[in-house]
């Protein structure tokens, strides 16, 4: 009777140990997901993050209630050069945890990359997000001297305001972007919203860059070898090797609207 309890103890405590290995192998796995989707500098959600959180309002008519905010630093590099990179790098991580507490539990802040973030806000709350992309201070500490100091971040800012509900989070970032790029290439608009025009090269530009993805797999890619001349001497020094795509539909392919590959 005695063998029998204390076999009855170890199986138990065999279990027990079984089961907090199974708890753990879950917990580690779930830490593994979140740092996937999580921007490590800054702790934001990164573009997997929010491509994922996009996703599960796909189908959905509360996601034409949001706006997709594509927004980057202006001069950041004057940043980086004046008070460096570690610097840059705190300052960037303050300005994600200040605009964090701009949003509501049911909205997202992620960053892209460099000093590119994205947030996905709703349209009762775009017009106070915005102002606040005009000018924030951030304070920061610097990581040589430990002194405080304060530095005030303005944005460039693309908007696409949702009105499908079809679209991969993706396709949505995408839209945002490129009312970024048209915000970039102005300089007196700090915001640009996307136009129907936008959204057409948007859809152009995945679209070749679909077949891009196409040709290289079906080998439409060839190499072109154009000589080098050496201007003294008339004779050839080198070459260099020019890619042409030869098209399934198309004998070479062109480009147009300053297209770039």
């Amino acid at each position: 009777m005695l063998f029998f309890g204390s076999s009855l103890m170890n199986i138990c405590m065999g279990l027990s140990v079984l089961l907090m290995f199974f708890e753990n192998v879950i917990d580690k796995e779930k830490e593994i997901v979140k740092a996937a989707k999580t921007e490590a500098r800054t702790g934001l959600a990164n573009e997997l993050g929010c491509i994922e959180w996009l996703n599960t309002m796909k189908g959905k008519n509360e996601i034409k209630k949001y706006s997709a905010v594509f927004f980057d630093l202006r001069k950041f590099s004057d940043i980086n050069r004046i008070y460096g990179v570690e610097n840059g790098n705190r300052i960037l991580a303050g300005f994600g945890n200040l605009m964090l507490g701009k949003i509501d539990r049911d909205e997202i802040l992620g960053r892209q990359f460099g000093d590119q973030f994205v947030a996905i806000v709703k349209d009762r709350n775009l017009d106070q997000f915005l102002t606040v992309l005009k000018g924030v201070e951030v304070p920061f500490t610097d990581s040589v001297s430990g002194t405080e100091n304060m530095v005030t971040l303005s944005a460039r800012v693309g908007v696409y305001q949702i009105d499908r509900t079809d679209l991969d989070g993706e396709d949505i970032l995408v839209y945002a972007a490129q009312a970024l790029t048209a915000a970039k290439s102005k300089d007196n608009n700090d915001v640009v919203w996307l136009t129907q025009d936008m959204l057409d090269r948007a859809v152009e530009r995945k679209k070749i860059e679909s077949d891009i993805r196409a040709g290289l797999n079906d080998g439409e890619f060839m190499p072109y070898y154009q000589p080098k001349v050496n201007v003294r001497t008339g004779k050839i020094c080198g070459i260099e090797a020019l890619s042409r795509w030869k098209h399934a539909r198309r004998r070479l392919a062109t480009f147009h609207n300053n297209f770039f590959v």
